[in-house]
């Protein structure tokens, strides 16, 4: 028996029903890495788990689809401030929100 059979057999052995149904659903190709780890996280399991199950499948890490263009865009989804951004009087969470991502670094504490 190869050596990451035993490794996912060994694994095996602590999952319930529903999640030895996921790792068969992976094994057999009807789960992609991607939805594998999103069902797996579903259900409880820990992240460096599920990946150790994954790379002894053999679906590691995959090439980036594509290359970052600089000069892009990030957008980051926050909650609207209640009102003017203030320091000193903001008390809502989308006013911290913003604050926290523009001037974080600004201050040494």
């Amino acid at each position: 028996m190869p050596r990451h059979f035993m490794t996912i057999d060994a694994a095996r052995k602590n999952l319930t029903a529903i999640e030895n149904s996921a790792v068969d659903d992976l094994l057999a190709g009807r789960l992609c890495r991607r939805d594998f780890l999103r069902h797996g996280s579903v259900l409880g399991l820990s992240l460096p788990f599920l990946g150790s199950l994954v790379a002894a499948a053999g679906l590691g890490t995959q090439k980036a689809r594509a290359e970052g263009k600089p000069g892009g865009t990030v957008r980051a989804g926050v909650a609207t401030p209640g009102g003017a951004i203030d320091p000193v009087t903001y008390y809502d969470s989308g006013s911290y929100q913003l604050v926290f991502q523009t001037a974080e670094f600004l201050c040494i504490t």
